[in-house]
């Protein structure tokens, strides 16, 4: 890999960590504003266009069964979560998951955006998953052909894919897999927890279950809270995926996705939302939407 690709790669690992700052201007207090409900930070655009290119590049299955729409996390449990970050017990929530929660309603001109930290432009923003409009919606996968156009439209072609010989290499063999590698199956997991996929599909919340063997004992959580995988996974992208892109030799394909897609850019981006989250809701990783009227 020459010196420019690889000063790429070390400056999206770098920018995904660091970057903290609002990247938006906030607009002017709106009488007509208030707060909305909240959403998984992995629902909104960049974080998700981060997590979906990584997807995609390692496995276009598992980009398949990322959500295609998104939903507030009930009330009841947002209020739990803000007092409880690590997660509160999924059994005395489960009820609340009944697809009544809706941010935008066209027909009484109730409208959501999100904060200013977690917004992007609106080339990108209409390719992010829209909000449900039937409960049907909540937890559908993308599936492989809306995921594939998806990626194109990113700037991934098929060139860039990892072989599956690549993709077992990066993942490893259970009951032989490093740290690095665990974390890397866990947040993968906790991503593509959809319907079809798991018996308690959250993805369309960005939540997932801290025990998913044992619902009825395990906590519900924000995917980026306090030791979830894919808050872990930020520490793997400063080092170890390079590392074991060299390992299991695609460390060209690798430097190839930070280059010829908008990755690094929306890992800045992304960071910096997921940053204001956590901040913002105490550990929690909520993302906050203003409602407008």
């Amino acid at each position: 890999m020459s010196k420019d690709m690889r000063r790429c790669v070390l400056t999206l690992f770098g920018a995904m960590l660091l970057a903290a700052s609002p990247v938006m201007a906030e607009n002017a207090p709106d009488r007509s504003e208030m707060p909305g409900p909240d959403y998984g930070v992995a629902l909104t655009p960049a974080v998700y266009f981060v997590n979906f290119l990584f997807m995609y590049f390692s496995n276009p299955d598992n980009a398949a069964n990322m959500p295609a729409y998104r939903a507030p996390i009930p009330a009841e449990l947002a209020t739990c979560l803000l007092a409880n970050p690590e997660g509160c017990r999924y059994a005395d929530y489960q009820q609340y998951f009944n697809g009544q929660s809706l941010c935008s309603d066209g027909n009484r001109g109730v409208m959501c955006r999100w904060k200013s930290e977690c917004q992007l432009e609106p080339s990108f923003q209409h390719l992010a998953p829209p909000e449900f409009r039937s409960p049907d919606q909540i937890n559908e996968p993308l599936e492989i052909t809306h995921a594939t156009r998806l990626a194109r439209s990113l700037g991934i072609d098929e060139k860039l894919v990892l072989s599956p010989q690549e993709y077992q290499c990066l993942i490893g063999t259970p009951g032989q897999r490093s740290p690095d590698q665990d974390t890397i199956v866990e947040c993968i997991d906790d991503l593509t927890n959809s319907n079809g996929v798991v018996d308690i599909p959250l993805s369309s919340y960005g939540l997932a279950l801290d025990n998913p063997l044992q619902p009825s004992e395990s906590r519900v959580r924000s995917v980026c809270a306090p030791q979830a995988p894919c808050l872990r996974m930020n520490k793997v992208l400063a080092g170890p995926l390079e590392e074991l892109a060299a390992q299991c030799h695609f460390l060209d394909k690798f430097a190839s996705l930070v280059v010829k897609t908008p990755l690094v850019r929306f890992g800045i981006l992304g960071d910096a939302c997921q940053s204001s989250s956590i901040t913002s809701s105490g550990g929690a990783c909520m993302a906050e939407t203003i409602r407008r009227r």
